[in-house]
């Protein structure tokens, strides 16, 4: 068998690896556990192994199309809790000079530039009859009656995106364009 050391370094000349990842990589082939622990301890050492930069390049490369709630999710997924999760999403944010708004409409505009004129009509009428209240003085959310509209409101809150943020974007989106 390879040992540890060769098989993490060939590992990670692949792609790079969250040490969570790694070290589930390195089990599912059979090392023993105090070999991957050295192993894992050598890597962060030598700088071959980085959980904050590879943090860094997860958001950077996602941060155009989830939001930023989901993108913590996943990296809690992969094993990783960074000290200050917001503060490094902010400089990632600023680096990349977006922000979670702009993705969201990004993202609607992508979804919807081709969408016809008379079914954007459709869609801002829609969203007036949606927008009434109920007896109790509660705004219904329900976008019943457009097809196109609610594939756009799943595919936002797939994305991570709360249903308030999706809302007001979709609006403010559809009364700008229809």
């Amino acid at each position: 068998m390879i040992p540890a050391w060769d098989k993490s370094i060939d590992l990670l000349a692949r792609a790079e690896l969250s040490s969570y990842d790694l070290i589930r990589k390195l089990k599912s082939r059979g090392y023993e556990q105090e070999e991957i622990e050295d192993t894992v301890t050598r890597l962060y050492e030598a700088g071959y192994l980085n959980d904050e930069r590879y943090a860094r390049a997860y958001i950077r490369r996602y941060s155009s199309d989830r939001s930023s709630g989901r993108i913590l999710q996943e990296l809690r997924q992969k094993g990783i809790q960074p000290e200050d999760p917001q503060q490094l999403l902010q400089e990632v944010y600023e680096e990349e000079e977006r922000s979670e708004d702009q993705v969201l409409q990004k993202l609607i505009h992508s979804r919807l530039r081709y969408v016809p004129e008379s079914v954007m009509l459709d869609m801002k009428n829609t969203k007036a009859r949606t927008d009434k209240k109920d007896m109790n003085g509660n705004v219904n959310g329900n976008v019943n009656g457009n097809k196109e509209l609610n594939r756009l409101y799943s595919f936002l809150l797939r994305r991570g995106f709360s249903y308030g943020a999706v809302r007001e974007a979709v609006d403010q989106y559809i009364t700008e364009n229809a």
